[in-house]
């Protein structure tokens, strides 16, 4: 599955794509790094994604945990999908229960990451990307 990257041909002649990055919710729950993986991809450094189920994360901790007005986020999120048109991983989750060595909190995102085409994942205590499980290379 490849994502809003385009043509191949025509990218061949632009330069090497920029890496593709899955961003984890406690990325974007820190406004100096949300703002600056935003910056990074606007510069075509990176090629930010996420999940619906991210943004979810992301802003029930932020209102919980910060008191954040859940409208001021729904204005932050229009603005970084508008500056990613190409953010929304989806049709990951029929391949969610071959995940289910992974803990269950986090198999959305090492499913995500295996759906893209050669991402990292990034959030603020690694910068990786799984192996697959025999089952989803099969």
């Amino acid at each position: 599955m490849r994502l809003g990257l385009g043509n191949e041909s025509a990218q061949s002649e632009a330069g090497p794509l920029p890496r593709i990055v899955l961003v984890d919710a406690n990325i974007f729950f820190a406004p100096r790094l949300r703002d600056l993986f935003m910056h990074l991809h606007e510069a075509e450094a990176l090629s930010i994604h996420w999940t619906r189920e991210i943004e979810g994360e992301w802003t029930r901790n932020v209102v919980v945990k910060q008191g954040a007005d859940p409208e001021d986020l729904q204005r932050c999120l229009r603005g970084m999908r508008d500056a990613a048109e190409d953010w929304e991983v989806s049709g990951y989750t029929k391949y969610t229960d071959r995940f289910e060595s992974v803990d269950a909190k986090d198999r959305h995102v090492a499913t995500c990451q295996c759906c893209l085409t050669s991402p990292c994942h990034v959030c603020v205590h690694t910068l990786a990307k799984p192996s697959l499980p025999k089952t989803f290379t099969q």
